[in-house]
């Protein structure tokens, strides 16, 4: 099937199937925590469904480090470089996210069948870092729809494999060990292997080309890890001061958040050629009106979301993970529901800031952000339980949203002033 998608010449027939696996491989991408846990919760104790909840968010957090904001660098990259230096500096930050992964299990006395766990989630992940560096250079190539296949192949066969490994073994460790060895081969097969069909410059990696793109990349990446530790704050803390339990109920409750980002990263990420065409042009009334659109769209998929959310979420959730005791968290689901809300707000404010070419303002909004939410989340929870940690995340997501906002429409103005 890949060496036939490859083998495609029909432009159309790309660009078709191209939209056709990146909606598949998104959606797989999105709710893989969410799946796996459902899993977890019908096969596992409660205990060891919330160390799974803690290993999804801490890899989630420093896959970050792995992926490094090069993804994007890479796709739109001008300057020639080579695909063995892109390969090394890619190795070179999974390697340190795996290195940082083992020291904060160190540094927090995990106990070792909680860190077991913990490193397999990230090895996990770092296996999606390395195929992430073939496939950006597949997309750059113009095969979307072989970089956005692969990824999708990866993501139904890790599926299968965990489900079926935890529901035949019922011993968590087995299934994550199962689905790294399960990644480890589907990278070599699909994202190595195809580096063959297409044609590349062999030459050695040169330093100082490497050492630049470390460089140029890491405000993308601390920007990245920013906005997924605002998102998960809570569930680091509750892991310092509540049991497993405790952590697979918030778990449990705060997953489905996703489905707000997702879908509004839908509705927005196809204008963003459109918006960027239309600022270039200085066509201001045609950029107001796009972003007015999506605002409005984005608005009324997170109000139908919250509203949904305290009116089925609870029962909903309930059933599907099959246990009891969630209605304690349902003021907590909706609050998250609302930081999800503002992070999809942030999220496409963040892409119009960039078309103003603002990057740099925007890595210093977010590192205030997260320096204020890191110093305020630890007594708010000692003091106001997981409530008053869920509302103070907020309280900083919506925060920072207000602040790319009038940054927005301040730069909006004045392009105006300027040129309209």
């Amino acid at each position: 099937m890949l060496k036939r998608i490859i083998q495609e010449t029909d432009e159309r027939r790309i660009a078709r199937r191209g939209k056709l696996f990146i909606v598949a491989s998104g959606g797989l991408s999105a709710a893989f925590s969410v799946i796996i846990l459902i899993v977890a919760a019908r096969s596992l104790s409660l205990e060891e469904t919330g160390i799974l909840t803690i290993a999804l968010a801490i890899a989630k957090l420093l896959l970050n480090i792995g992926k490094y904001g090069m993804r994007n660098y890479q796709v739109t990259d001008t300057h020639e470089v080579y695909f063995s230096e892109w390969l090394v500096s890619r190795v070179i930050t999974t390697v340190v996210m795996m290195v940082v992964s083992v020291g904060y299990c160190l540094v927090n006395g995990y106990a070792q069948y909680k860190a077991c766990i913990i490193l397999l989630v990230c090895l996990l992940y770092a296996g999606e870092c390395m195929e992430d560096v073939y496939t950006g250079f597949y997309q750059k190539e113009g095969r979307l729809d072989v970089s956005s296949y692969i990824q999708t192949v990866r993501y139904v066969v890790l599926y299968l494999v965990f489900a079926i490994g935890l529901l035949f073994s019922r011993n968590l460790m087995a299934a994550c060990l199962f689905s790294v060895l399960a990644t480890a081969l589907l990278v070599y097969i699909y994202s190595v292997r195809t580096l063959r069909y297409f044609p590349h410059r062999q030459a050695a990696p040169r330093k100082n080309v490497v050492a630049k793109l470390l460089v140029d990349c890491f405000p993308l990446c601390l920007m990245s890890f920013i906005l997924i530790y605002l998102s998960n704050a809570p569930k680091y803390e509750i892991d310092k001061l509540y049991d497993s339990d405790v952590q697979a109920y918030f778990g449990f409750v705060s997953m489905p958040i996703f489905a707000i980002s997702l879908l509004s990263g839908f509705i927005f990420q196809p204008q963003i050629v459109n918006l960027s065409h239309s600022w270039k042009e200085r066509n201001f009334s045609r950029f107001e009106k796009i972003v007015r659109r999506q605002f409005v769209y984005i608005l009324v998929v997170s109000l139908l979301c919250i509203v949904l959310g305290w009116l089925l979420g609870i029962p909903f959730l309930s059933l599907l993970y099959d246990v009891e005791g969630l209605e304690a968290y349902k003021f907590t689901f909706v609050v998250l529901l609302i930081g999800g809300a503002g992070t999809a707000v942030i999220n496409f404010l963040a892409a119009l800031l960039v078309i103003f070419r603002l990057q740099k303002l925007i890595l210093y909004a977010h590192i205030v952000t997260g320096l204020g939410i890191f110093l305020s989340i630890k007594p708010v929870i000692r003091y106001f339980g997981i409530n008053g940690a869920t509302i103070d995340a907020t309280l900083w997501i919506l925060a920072l949203a207000a602040v790319l906002w009038v940054v927005y429409l301040v730069n909006v103005r004045e392009g105006k002033k300027l040129y309209g």
